[in-house]
């Protein structure tokens, strides 16, 4: 069973984009130095030029995240935009946790005022640790605090028929770790 993004054509666009800006801001950073050696006073080239480099990688998040998903018997596959398809062996999850990136209700109110209380949903998500990822997962894997690990999420924003998807990973994997308090 697929489980697509709630607007495919959308993600679609913003994932390419964000493949394009991180291609933009790898080439950039190199001639930015260039510039700083160049021109006197260059320090603060050499500033954005380093600047541009720690930002990459949270551009890349945007290709890797959350992406559309395929759940089998035998396991997952990652069916990311931009990058090859990836399966995933049920015994290669290492962790099977909730997903704690995801804004908590009282931060939203901007949010809930602009879809209206009565459409507003809390953002719910889950997430898998998977040592056995590519690079490019891995940058999840920093910011959620799993180390060196691969990560990939699921959230009811980024996955249409997101209660189904959990309750096929919770059938599989048991129920999610909570965050801690």
């Amino acid at each position: 069973m697929t489980f697509e993004h709630p607007q495919p054509r959308l993600n679609g666009f913003i994932q390419r984009g964000a493949l394009l800006v991180w291609w933009v801001m790898l080439l950039s950073a190199p001639l930015q130095m260039m510039l700083a050696v160049l021109i006197a006073h260059g320090g603060l080239m050499f500033i954005t030029a380093l600047t541009t480099l720690l930002l990459a990688p949270t551009v890349l998040l945007l290709t890797t995240a959350t992406p559309p998903v395929q759940i089998t018997a035998d396991g997952i596959t990652l069916l990311p935009q931009v990058w090859r398809p990836h399966p995933i062996a049920w015994e290669q999850v290492s962790e099977f946790q909730v997903y704690p990136l995801l804004p908590q209700p009282d931060q939203e109110v901007n949010r809930r005022h602009l879809v209206g209380r009565r459409h507003y949903r809390a953002a719910e998500g889950v997430m898998l640790v998977v040592p056995s990822l590519p690079m490019q997962y891995r940058i999840l894997g920093f910011f959620v605090g799993s180390g060196g690990k691969g990560a990939v999420a699921f959230t009811n924003r980024t996955h249409a028929d997101y209660a189904q998807l959990r309750q096929l990973l919770v059938t599989h994997l048991g129920e999610p770790t909570p965050l801690a308090e």
